[in-house]
């Protein structure tokens, strides 16, 4: 064969390498920034461009309002229950996607808006409906059209409510940072040397939505390793003493089956367990990675349709010959993505939008379901959320067990460090044997390699790393925000990315056993009210959820809101009059101690019927 002369090589080359060549450093190709790459819907699983196979079950989220403590507990334990499923060998993804996209649930609310004759009512429903879209889309919040004159209208409403003069003269002075009981004269310099700081609470501006996502990536067994079984099967296919096609047919149904039977025995776990899973499928997964590759275009344009025009088999033997439009790593990709040492820039028509990742380098003293979105408490911003996994096989295992045991002998032989520190690490060590143990029947746990990445979303590239920055130093004094291969820690972060040996690089792996592991997934949700679309409000958490007051559901004629002066008592009844008079349209009586429902009433034309004081 004539070997191919230098000046040839354009004939070759393809568009990257041409332009590589010429001393151009052209952008990372968009569908090598995710390894999905077919999903065969007769067994609802996916295949990466490595060759694994994936599933991905969609997760309810757990109403932690509804749930006392030895509840949180036995919820974590039965996502410990699942996770010991997981075989040796594999890995696995829990994804906590929060996002701002609430179409799903005011599409629900606006098909239950009946206009009739009351067009006031349906002025209400549009008021609201908007009210949720301009905080979802603005970067204030439901803050955005709050001037200080409505601040100060709502706070002299709440103070209407204080009888005493007195009383109220001094609650007004102290909410504007004044002192009610100084005395009057001249200022002592000796006195006021300090200022009280209040902590800073920021929940629930925004109507931010969470989806939950649990992955399984399995690697298929090969005879004598992958190398060998291929090179064998094509000399023997090329002596025609077997047919490659019926053999690769068979192997590839007998590692189907085997995985199919793992979802199975997971997919029932989640199940029993309360989690109401759903198979994820080609299209859902499209979609996801649109609204994560497209901020922008997503709200404008649908998705694109999932077309697997080409047998399964067909795509694995050929992938190079595949059509994009077949792929699932290429097709949900419009935006141009600029990856840099910080994170992720996303160009979408014409608009920057930032990620910026943080990492868990390391395990926290002690763990409780939960723990992690205790730690994010005042962090409010849009964000992917994603603990990746991977299970030793025995043999790995049990050779850290005994290195750990050998050094841990080393030590209190040569009698170094504290004699009380050698004795608690002596009793960890054989705590962790029991628990791996295949003695131990009933509570038997195994080792998962965890690495943690916490990727803040948004369009202000200075809040989102102000955000980053403070979550950094609430993750158990073990945050790191990623300054050098923040790309990397976004990439391991979307969904079917994730692989083992990207750890010998890219070192944010940290042993965990199954208990810390089910503490450590963010499944816990606030209060997410009920099914039917009566009456639409936001959580402490900001998500948009449905209450009905006299739906089957509630169990009760009797509700009360409670709460100190300055809270929004009045307002949040005021919201929830306004909002009956869309769908029930009751008669109201009011017993209005303070004059807090005199306005309120001649809005929607009501009477107001004032009786006498007595002295």
């Amino acid at each position: 064969m004539a070997k191919v002369k230098i000046d040839d090589l354009h004939l070759y080359d393809t568009e990257l390498a041409g332009l590589a060549r010429r001393g151009y450093q052209g952008g990372m190709p968009i569908q090598l920034l995710s390894d999905a790459f077919l999903y065969e819907k007769h067994g609802s699983y996916f295949h990466t461009i490595d060759g694994r196979f994936a599933k991905i079950w969609k997760l309810r989220g757990m109403d932690a309002s509804l749930l006392n403590n030895d509840d949180l507990w036995s919820l974590s334990k039965g996502l410990g229950d699942v996770l010991n499923k997981y075989p040796s060998g594999s890995a696995g993804q829990f994804i906590r996607h929060t996002h701002r996209d609430i179409r799903e649930v005011l599409g629900i609310y606006r098909a239950g808006i009946e206009g009739g004759e009351d067009e006031f009512a349906l002025e209400i429903a549009n008021s609201i409906v908007e009210r949720q879209i301009v905080a979802a889309s603005s970067p204030e919040g439901f803050f955005t059209k709050l001037s200080t004159e409505v601040l100060e209208r709502m706070r002299e409403d709440s103070l209407a409510e204080i009888e005493d003069e007195k009383l109220r003269n001094n609650v007004r002075t102290l909410l504007m940072g004044g002192d009610p009981w100084a005395e009057e004269g001249e200022d002592d310099v000796r006195a006021n040397v300090t200022e009280q700081i209040e902590r800073e609470v920021s929940q629930g501006r925004y109507p931010f939505v969470t989806d939950f996502y649990l992955v399984l990536l399995w690697s298929p067994d090969y005879l004598f390793g992958k190398f060998i079984d291929n090179t064998a099967k094509n000399a023997l296919a090329s002596m025609g003493l077997i047919d490659a096609n019926k053999l690769a047919h068979k192997e590839y149904t007998k590692h189907a089956r085997r995985f199919g039977q793992l979802c199975h025995e997971i997919g029932q776990a989640l199940a029993t367990f309360g989690f109401q899973p759903g198979s994820l499928n080609g299209q859902g997964l499209i979609n996801l990675q649109y609204q994560l590759f497209n901020p922008v275009r997503c709200f404008k344009v649908d998705p694109p349709k999932y077309r697997p025009d080409l047998p399964i088999l067909d795509c694995l033997k050929n992938p190079s010959q595949v059509a994009y439009r077949e792929t699932l790593n290429n097709a949900p990709m419009f935006a141009s993505v600029e990856t840099e040492e910080k994170g992720w820039t996303i160009h979408d028509s014409g608009v920057p939008y930032f990620i910026r990742p943080v990492s868990v380098l390391g395990k926290p003293t002690s763990s409780f379901p939960g723990m992690l979105q205790v730690a994010m408490s005042g962090i409010e911003s849009e964000s992917l959320i994603t603990i990746n996994w991977s299970v030793p096989s025995p043999v790995a295992m049990m050779s850290r067990l005994w290195t750990r045991g050998r050094m841990q002998s080393g030590k209190e032989a040569m009698k170094i460090g504290d004699k009380d520190l050698l004795a608690q690490q002596r009793n960890d060590l054989e705590k962790v044997k029991s628990k791996i143990s295949a003695e131990n029947a009933n509570n038997r746990e195994q080792f998962f390699d965890v690495s943690l990445h916490i990727n803040l979303m948004g369009f202000v590239e200075a809040q989102v790393d102000d955000q980053a920055m403070q979550l950094e130093n609430m993750l158990w004094r073990v945050g790191h925000k990623e300054s050098l291969r923040g790309d990397a820690a976004v990439r391991n972060s979307m969904p079917l990315n994730f692989r083992k040996s990207s750890m010998k690089l890219f070192r944010r792996d940290t042993p965990h056993l199954t208990e810390s592991l089910s503490h450590l997934c963010p499944f816990f949700v606030e209060y997410q009210g009920c099914s039917d679309p009566a009456i639409l409000m936001n959580n402490r958490a900001g998500q948009p959820i449905y209450l009905d007051l006299w739906g089957q559901m509630t169990n009760t004629a009797h509700s009360l809101i409670c709460g100190s002066t300055g809270t929004g008592k009045s307002f949040t009844f005021n919201n929830l009059l306004m909002a009956l008079r869309v769908k029930y349209r009751p008669k109201v009586w009011i017993i209005d101690k303070g004059d807090s429902y005199e306005s309120l009433c001649l809005v929607l034309d009501g009477n107001y019927i004032e009786s006498p004081r007595l002295s």
